[in-house]
């Protein structure tokens, strides 16, 4: 099967396991398991072609699959130069590695707050994704995570949106200054 086809047989199985339970609770973990066996796919992981930037860089390569429910597939690479910053996309999201390390880090916001301006977060997790590793982002408004390619390479990876994050403002978190901001990044 081509990495085309391999990509439908996915979002097929997916938009299934969605329709079980349109609140999204439980299932994201029987989406996780999807996406796993989607990373682990020869076709995907030997994928050459490579993602531009990524969308806090300013530059991303377009959706690989998005439909009016705003169920969005996107191919990310997260290079080992920096980590992103903390930050969220106002959607659950599913993460597979799919070549190269990421290191994932998930934050949650212990404040009362949900916008802008002052804003407490903490590290609660962090740990090295490999291929075939998956990270579910949970659901707003805990969806707040940071990421980098490790071990001096980038990370490949493909992320499924419960929501199409392009064109949302999102917040990025400040934890030194106690602070959150929101940015719209194309």
């Amino acid at each position: 099967m081509n990495q085309n086809d391999t990509i439908a047989v996915f979002i097929r199985d997916v938009k299934r396991i969605l329709a079980a339970d349109p609140k999204q609770g439980a299932v994201l973990e029987l989406v996780a398991e999807r996406m796993r066996k989607l990373v682990a796919d020869p076709s995907i992981r030997d994928w050459q072609e490579e993602p531009v930037g990524n969308v806090h860089s300013g530059q991303q390569s377009g959706p690989l699959y998005q439909d009016e429910s705003g169920l969005t597939l996107m191919h990310a690479r997260f290079g080992p130069e920096s980590m992103t910053p903390i930050h969220n996309h106002q959607s659950w999201a599913i993460v597979g590695v799919y070549r190269g390390r990421d290191l994932y880090q998930k934050w949650r916001r212990s404040d009362a707050g949900n916008g802008a301006g002052d804003a407490q977060v903490e590290l609660i997790e962090e740990r090295v994704l490999e291929p075939g590793d998956v990270a579910i982002v949970p659901a707003p408004p805990q969806d707040i995570h940071a990421q980098q390619g490790c071990a001096g390479e980038a990370a490949y990876e493909l992320v499924l949106f419960g929501t199409n994050p392009a064109g949302k403002p999102r917040l990025y978190f400040d934890p030194a200054r106690g602070l959150a901001y929101t940015a719209q990044l194309a």
